[in-house]
């Protein structure tokens, strides 16, 4: 048997609405997932029998059973009744702590990579929904409508390839955390954003939408972290159609007319001292490709 690489593509969230807390203690959400760079790489190897993880890159993180690829492997194996003899190794390009669902692209990935090396059929999306609320989303890629936590969605054609800047400072967010900080007050109905995919899947241009999108956490988190403040004006001052938090934060990204402005927005922020990105949006299909 060979070995798997898969692509875990980065997200931003072009509209977050947030309805209330659950009885089982999630909150119910509205919000359109947007795939974008940077992407991790995630490689499954055959191995004896056993479930290793590493990882390298910028971004590394503890090598334990708690990483979120080789949970992804337990569910698959769980699922399939296969016996978990893999080594996964990821390379780090993604920011942690900063709302573009790193760790969980990573394990979207290798659910993905253990698919292409089995050939089980499974319904990936239902085994990353177990995983954790962004996972089933990654499966895909491209843009998609998020309800319930996340995980039941709706994916829209291809949009347009928006340039984008991504922009980190160095604290990162606690999702958990920043779920702390609302209120009710802060809740809303998810219209918006419904009216966002609509107009989104119809064709039309996300610069035309900037109305339309929001998050409900950027007023409470913004409150806690002024920086991220800071960040967001500058984005704007640097000719951001909109800017705004990604997630939970603490990653502010901006939508861009242009790609030049876009990357010199990217350079002049990165020697402010924030990890910073030029990208743009992305749509992919199950095999990862653009």
């Amino acid at each position: 048997m060979q070995r798997a690489t898969e692509s875990a593509y980065a997200k931003i969230n072009l509209g977050l609405q947030i309805a209330g807390r659950r009885d089982d203690g999630y909150h119910d959400l509205v919000t359109v997932f947007q795939m974008v760079g940077p992407a991790d790489e995630v490689t499954v190897n055959p191995s004896q029998p056993g479930l290793h993880t590493r990882s390298t890159g910028p971004f590394r993180i503890r090598d334990d059973d708690r990483h979120l690829c080789a949970r992804a492997a337990r569910v698959y194996c769980a699922a399939t009744g296969i016996q978990p003899a893999f080594d996964i190794f990821c390379r780090k390009y993604i920011p942690v702590g900063a709302g573009l669902g790193g760790g969980s692209s990573d394990a979207a990935a290798t659910l993905r990579a253990l698919e292409k090396m089995h050939r089980a059929g499974v319904d990936l999306e239902k085994l990353g929904a177990r995983i954790g609320s962004d996972v089933a989303f990654f499966i895909q890629g491209g843009t998609a409508l998020g309800t319930a936590r996340g995980e039941h969605l709706l994916h829209a054609p291809t949009v347009h390839a928006t340039p984008v800047v991504l922009v980190k400072p160095k604290a990162g967010i606690n999702t958990h955390g920043a779920y702390a900080l609302l209120t009710p007050g802060d809740y809303s109905d998810g219209t918006r954003t419904l009216e966002l995919f609509a107009r989104l899947s119809a064709g039309d241009n996300p610069l035309e939408l900037t109305d339309l999108m929001g998050n409900d956490f950027q007023t409470p988190i913004e409150r806690t972290y002024p920086e991220l403040t800071d960040v967001r004006v500058s984005i704007e001052r640097a000719g951001a159609a909109r800017a705004m938090l990604s997630g939970s934060g603490s990653c502010v990204f901006g939508l861009f007319a242009e790609t030049a402005a876009a990357e010199r927005c990217a350079r002049e922020l990165s020697e402010a001292g924030y990890w910073t990105y030029s990208t743009r949006m992305l749509h992919c299909g199950p095999s990862g490709t653009r």
